[in-house]
C-alpha cells in the first residue's frame, strides 16, 4: 500500500512539474500587442491608450500562442470599428483619446480574456440590416442583441463598404471564433451604443489536460468543460415535471432561480429520457454567459481529466460542439458548447425553433417507413431535404407549390408534412387550411418552415392547425428532431389506442 501511496503521489508531482515547465507568463506577447496598436491607430488616424491588466499571469504557452493571433485581430476591430476619430469622440463629449483595455485573469479552471473599449459600439441596427440584405434573418423578425451580435462571427458577414487591411472582407472574426472553439473556448459578445463593446474569451487553463464532468445523454456519453459548473444534484420524477421547461417555475438554489432543461433536447435527441416514479434524477448547475441554468442529464460518470482535440473544418457548422477527446479504449466523446447550448435554449423565443404549447394530436403512423411531403418552391430545399430524409429511411414524396402539394396528399399517403409558406399559385397557409378542412387530414403532422418568423406569422401558424414551425435556416439536426418529435408521439398515441381497443 505505501509504495501505491507513493507511486501515486510521484505521478502527481510529475504531472504538476510538467504543467508548470508549460506556463510562461502573458507579458511575452504584451510588447507584440502594443506594437500592433500603435500601427493600427496610427493608420486609421485614431488616437487610442491602450492597457494590459494581467501581464504577470502564467498560461499555457501552446495556449497563449495560439490565442495571439485572435487577440490580435479583436484589437484591431476595436481600433477601427470601435475607436472613433478624434474629433468626432470631441463632438460626442468623449476625450479625443479612445481606450482600450486588455484583461487577462484566471477564473477556477479557466482563463478569462476580455478586451473592451469606450468607442461607438456595435451596430446593432446596421448589423440587423445586413443580415436581413443576406437573408439570414426576415422583417419584423424578433432577434435578441446577443443572437445580432453573433451574426459578425458568420464567415463574408461585414458591415464595411470599402475593404482595407483591417474590415471589409467578410474574414476574421469567423476565423477568430473557429480557433477558440478548436481551443475548447466560447466567446461572448457584449455592446451599448456610444458606449463600447466587450468581449470575453474563456479558455481552458491549460491545453495538457482539461478537467470535465462525463455525462450520458440517450447511452451516448458527453464531456462537459467544468468551467462554469456550479453543483450537482438529485430530483425525483416529480419535481423535474414540475419544473422541466418552465421558466415560470424554475428550480431554486438559495435566493437564486435555475431553468431546467433536459440536455437531450437541445443535443438533437428525438426522445426525452423515461421519468420514473422513485427514480432520482441528475442535475447539474451551471452559470455561464450571464445565464444561470440546470440540465437534466441521464447519468454522470465522474470527473475526468482528457486532452482536447479540435473538430477541424468539417465540423465548422457544428455550432453546438467545441472540441472532442478520445478515451484509452479508443472511444471519441464529444464536447458541447455549453454557451452555445444555454443561449439556444435561453432565446426569446428560440432563434431557430419555435414549439407550439399544446400541439394538436395526430393520426397513426400508417407505414413502416414513415412517408414525408415536403412542399416548397426553391428546388434546392427540395432535393437538399429529400435526400436528407432518405439517408433516414423516410419515403419521401417532394411538391413546388401549395396546389401540388394538395394533388400530392391524395394520392401519398403521407404521415408528415414540411410545408413552406411563401410559394406561387397557393401559399402555405391556404394550403394548412385546406388540410386542417379535410377530415381524412385534420390529424396528419403538418410542420411550417420559413424564413418569415415573426410573431404575427408563428400565431397565424398555429391557429390555423399548424404542430410546430422552424425558422429557416436551420440546422439538419433541428429538422430530424421535430420531425422524429411528432412521428413519436404519433406511433405512441397509436400504441394506445390499441390497447383501447383490446
Amino acid at each position: 500500500d505505501k509504495l501505491v501511496s507513493a507511486s501515486v503521489l510521484t505521478g502527481r508531482e510529475l504531472h504538476q512539474n510538467l504543467l508548470t515547465t508549460r506556463l510562461v507568463e502573458t507579458s511575452v506577447i504584451t510588447p507584440r500587442l502594443r506594437r500592433i496598436m500603435r500601427q493600427v491607430a496610427s493608420e486609421f488616424g485614431r488616437k487610442v491608450s491602450f492597457g494590459i491588466d494581467g501581464e504577470s499571469l502564467k498560461l499555457d504557452r501552446y495556449l497563449l500562442q495560439r490565442m495571439t493571433a485572435p487577440i490580435e485581430h479583436i484589437l484591431r476591430n476595436a481600433v477601427f470599428h470601435g475607436i472613433e476619430l478624434p474629433d468626432e469622440r470631441l463632438a460626442l463629449g468623449k476625450s479625443a483619446e479612445g481606450g482600450i483595455l486588455l484583461e487577462v485573469e484566471r477564473e477556477d479552471t479557466e482563463v478569462v480574456f476580455r478586451i473592451s473599449d469606450d468607442g461607438r459600439g456595435l451596430d446593432r441596427d446596421k448589423i440587423r440590416a445586413k443580415a436581413i440584405d443576406q437573408g439570414l434573418i426576415a422583417v419584423g423578425e424578433q432577434v435578441s442583441d446577443q443572437e445580432v451580435y453573433k451574426l459578425i462571427l458568420r464567415s463574408g458577414f461585414t458591415t464595411v463598404a470599402e475593404v482595407n487591411q483591417v474590415a471589409g472582407r467578410g474574414v476574421g472574426m469567423d476565423v477568430v471564433n473557429s480557433e477558440i472553439k478548436a481551443l475548447g473556448g466560447s466567446l461572448l459578445i457584449d455592446s451599448a451604443a456610444g458606449a463600447g463593446s466587450e468581449f470575453t474569451v474563456r479558455l481552458p487553463f491549460t491545453m495538457a489536460a482539461n478537467p470535465v464532468l462525463f455525462v450520458t445523454i440517450q447511452k451516448q456519453q458527453y464531456a462537459l468543460p467544468l468551467g462554469g459548473i456550479q453543483g450537482l444534484t438529485r430530483l425525483t420524477a416529480d419535481a423535474v415535471k414540475q419544473h422541466l421547461g418552465k421558466v415560470d417555475s424554475p428550480l431554486m438554489v438559495g435566493e437564486q432561480p435555475y431553468t431546467l432543461h433536459y440536455l437531450g433536447d437541445v443535443l438533437g435527441y428525438p426522445n426525452r429520457a423515461e421519468l420514473r416514479e422513485g427514480d432520482m434524477h441528475v442535475v447539474i448547475y451551471m452559470h455561464i454567459g450571464g445565464n444561470y441554468i440546470a440540465w437534466l442529464a441521464d447519468a454522470i460518470n465522474g470527473r475526468h481529466e482528457v486532452v482536447l482535440q479540435s473538430l477541424g473544418g468539417l465540423f465548422k457548422a457544428c455550432h453546438f460542439y467545441s472540441a472532442a477527446t478520445v478515451t484509452s479504449d479508443g472511444d471519441v466523446i464529444m464536447v458541447p458548447d455549453m454557451l452555445s447550448l444555454t443561449e439556444k435554449v435561453m432565446a426569446e423565443p428560440p432563434a431557430e425553433v419555435v414549439a407550439f404549447e399544446g400541439e394538436q394530436v395526430g393520426a397513426a403512423i400508417r407505414h413502416e417507413h414513415p412517408h414525408i411531403l415536403i412542399v416548397d418552391d426553391s428546388i434546392t430545399v427540395r432535393k437538399v431535404t429529400e435526400k436528407l430524409l432518405i439517408k433516414e429511411n423516410f419515403v419521401v414524396e417532394t411538391a413546388k407549390d401549395g396546389l401540388e402539394a394538395l394533388e400530392k396528399l391524395s394520392e401519398f399517403e403521407a404521415d408528415l408534412v414540411l410545408l413552406d409558406i411563401e410559394m406561387p399559385r397557393m401559399d402555405g397557409f391556404e394550403v394548412l387550411s385546406a388540410v386542417r378542412n379535410e377530415s381524412k387530414w385534420q390529424g396528419l403532422p403538418v410542420i411550417m418552415i420559413s424564413s418569415r418568423t415573426a410573431e404575427k406569422h408563428l400565431l397565424h401558424a398555429k391557429e390555423l392547425g399548424a404542430n410546430d414551425f422552424l425558422g429557416k435556416p436551420y440546422q439538419n439536426q433541428d429538422l430530424l428532431a421535430h420531425i422524429f418529435k411528432h412521428l413519436s408521439d404519433f406511433d405512441r398515441l397509436e400504441s394506445a389506442s390499441e390497447e383501447l381497443t383490446l
